[in-house]
């Protein structure tokens, strides 16, 4: 049963360091389509090894910063890879929703609510 308290429509759920994480990235990432065009932004020096914070600055909300980095995969590591400068592709903030209802609608279809 979905309820406000109850978030069952989630792919996965993995709890690291205490924390829920829902997983879209590893089981869904084929969902996302680009359907307009990616930002280009120079990283500052508040994004150094921390990915969340250019998520945050950019949309709002820190957890988006997987799909920044899935989005530029020539990222490898926060910590060794980014310097102030680097200049990384954001995808648009409508894509990301679609990506979520198109996530959200996959599981509706699987379980049959």
């Amino acid at each position: 049963m979905n309820t406000k308290y109850n978030r069952d429509d989630y792919l996965n759920i993995e709890v690291v360091d205490g924390i829920p994480e829902r997983d879209y990235l590893m089981s869904n990432w084929e969902l996302f389509v680009q359907k307009r065009p990616m930002a280009v932004r120079a990283l500052t020096a508040s994004a150094i090894q921390r990915p969340d914070s250019v998520s945050l600055t950019i949309y709002g909300r820190s957890d988006y910063w997987w799909i920044i980095s899935k989005c530029n995969p020539e990222i490898q590591d926060w910590w060794n890879d980014v310097y102030i400068g680097r200049v990384i592709m954001v995808p648009d903030a409508d894509d990301i929703k679609d990506f979520y209802l198109a996530c959200r609608n996959k599981i509706k279809t699987n379980t049959g609510t």
